[in-house]
């Protein structure tokens, strides 16, 4: 009896002391990480084993009902089951997120494209009708060399609002458009950015530096349902944005879809790589 407790007891502080000795390790977080956005699959499968078994060992399913486990064993069944179905549901609303997200930048990014075709065909027609004003003034002052001098003031030429392209570290692209807002009216503005990458990196840490108040943001990685060893957040000086996460990896065929939220029209600066703590 007492060897029976000493077990008991045992078995739970060997498990605690295996998983707080694997956390920092990348192959627990990937084994984790891959049963959980496969569980759906891997119940489903268990089940449809049990019951093959079942119907070709009758005489053993009889025999094991008659012992006192049998209804542990059917309560796991059970629990996989619902586990399962649950699994399932959370992938597909992490799968619908995912698409709404994207098709939310993608509305708005033929209105800002026009936008921004239409500020290159105004500054375009500015400047051309600054040399013709600028031609027109020459051609005055050469008549006034003749009939008298005639005074011009040249008009300065104003220059255009550049948006300065984000500085990113090595191996690390960005691009940004327009988004929706699914904060208004605290913060009507938004910003997907997508961050992709030429090499494979695990865990990932960023810090997104913007020239604008961030008033809240949210991420996730392209065509993975889940994500583990997670965190992000606004930081302190409003105008950074960190992200991390230990599952899964980042990969080119999985960029990083990041969403900004601000009050006014902001943009990404700076994309920097950051060590965990």
């Amino acid at each position: 009896m007492a060897r029976k407790i000493i077990l008991w007891c045992a078995i739970p502080i060997i498990i605690t002391a295996a998983i707080w000795i694997a956390w920092g390790h990348l192959f627990f977080w990937n084994a984790l990480g891959r049963l959980f956005a496969n569980f759906a699959d891997l119940a489903s499968l268990v089940l449809v084993l049990a019951g093959l078994l079942y119907a070709m060992m009758p005489t053993k399913a009889v025999k094991a009902e008659e012992r006192k486990w049998h209804r542990p064993i059917g309560a796991l069944f059970v629990l996989i089951g619902i586990a399962g179905f649950g699994f399932g549901l959370r992938d597909k609303a992490e799968s619908r997120r995912q698409v709404e997200t994207l098709l939310n930048a993608s509305r708005g990014q033929a209105t800002a494209s026009d936008m921004r075709l239409l500020r290159e065909d105004i500054g375009s027609l500015r400047r051309e009708s600054q040399a013709g004003f600028d031609s027109v003034v020459e051609a005055i002052k050469g008549l006034g060399k003749i009939h008298g001098t005639v005074g011009a003031t040249k008009k300065p030429s104003q220059e255009l609002p550049v948006h300065p392209e984000p500085t990113v570290v090595e191996h690390i692209q960005v691009a940004q458009i327009p988004a929706n807002s699914a904060l208004p009216p605290n913060a009507k503005y938004g910003l997907q950015v997508t961050i992709s990458t030429d090499v494979m990196s695990q865990p990932t840490a960023l810090m997104v530096e913007c020239d604008g108040d961030i008033e809240d943001g949210d991420f996730f990685v392209a065509g993975q349902l889940l994500m583990m060893g997670m965190g992000y957040g606004v930081q302190q000086d409003k105008r950074r944005f960190a992200l991390k996460f230990s599952f899964p990896p980042f990969t080119p065929q999985s960029p990083i879809v990041l969403t900004l939220f601000s009050k006014t029209e902001i943009r990404v600066i700076a994309v920097r790589r950051i060590k965990l703590r």
